[in-house]
């Protein structure tokens, strides 16, 4: 079934009537993709889209809170759901360490050290003064040295990018840090770039962290099938791609096929029916029952 606020989200972009012609194109496209416009406005026909209406100006973000409240509603006490980034979670904790460290480290103060040292050297002479000035002065190379190391490794360490997550879904049940069990990319539409951005957040999903992995899917609207089978023919580190409405988007594929005559040739078709046969395209509901099960 597809998502219960789907309607609030789909509309139009562009100017709704130019001269008598209808010139705005369905917010689930790329304009510049004459195909995406295409598929988006039969898919916006059988949803039921109007033509009147018109999309929400920053869809993305309106995705995000639908998807969040909409899940926080039917996860209930399974878990927490909610966004933010993946070190605030137990598998992923460490990797704030770093960051801690550039942050909050401090480098010595030379002139402080240096007053200590003249002002001991003010002290009457003596043994203990004596003792007292080598102490110093080897507390000042040490703490030279260790200056010397905390730079290098400011300066030349790699360090990882911090895992921004659309949606996480967690289980507090246990001291500690909550352990992430959902995490979820949110992509209306996609490009190639934006595709790229999920493959490589999975894999790093995967590579960084310390304990179970994470289910980790996409949540999209797009309709074309060449764009769905860069995520679910990626290496896996998609686990599953959710499509807002995949029987209207099935249809919609199939009706642009029949109308362009080559319903059993166009690739895209093929294309889609295989995502959704090898299971790897799947429908919101089975979301909500993945992370409910």
């Amino acid at each position: 079934m597809p998502a219960a606020f789907l309607n609030e989200l789909c509309g139009f972009r562009g100017d709704l009537r130019t001269a008598g012609v209808v010139s705005a194109f369905p917010n689930t496209s790329d304009r510049s993709d004459a195909i995406s416009v295409e598929l988006g406005r039969r898919l916006f026909e059988i949803i039921g889209i109007p033509a009147s209406q018109i999309g929400p100006s920053k869809v993305g973000e309106a995705l995000g809170t639908k998807v969040i409240d909409d899940l926080a509603a039917r996860v209930g006490v399974q878990g927490t759901v909610g966004s933010g980034s993946a070190t605030a979670f137990r598998q992923y904790s460490h990797l704030k360490a770093f960051a801690d460290f550039k942050r909050e480290v401090e480098r010595s103060d030379d002139m402080e050290v240096q007053q200590i040292i003249d002002a001991v050297r003010d002290l009457p002479a003596g043994p203990a003064r004596g003792a007292v000035l080598r102490r110093l002065n080897q507390l000042k190379v040490r703490l030279g040295r260790r200056d010397a190391l905390v730079e290098r490794l400011l300066t030349s360490a790699p360090e990882e990018s911090l895992l921004g997550l659309d949606v996480t879904i967690s289980d507090n049940s246990t001291a500690g840090p909550a352990e992430l069990r959902t995490a979820l990319s949110l992509k209306w539409s996609l490009r190639t770039d934006r595709a790229q951005d999920c493959l490589s957040q999975g894999a790093k999903l995967a590579s960084q962290r310390r304990g179970r992995m994470p289910h980790y899917g996409v949540v999209t609207m797009e309709p074309r099938p060449y764009m769905l089978a860069i995520l679910c023919d990626g290496s896996g580190a998609v686990d599953f791609v959710y499509h807002l409405h995949l029987d209207a988007v099935r249809e919609a594929v199939a009706r642009l096929a029949s109308e362009r005559g080559d319903s059993d040739r166009w690739q895209g078709v093929r294309t889609l029916e295989r995502l959704v046969g090898q299971g790897r395209l799947r429908d919101y509901d089975d979301l909500v029952d993945e992370i409910t099960a």
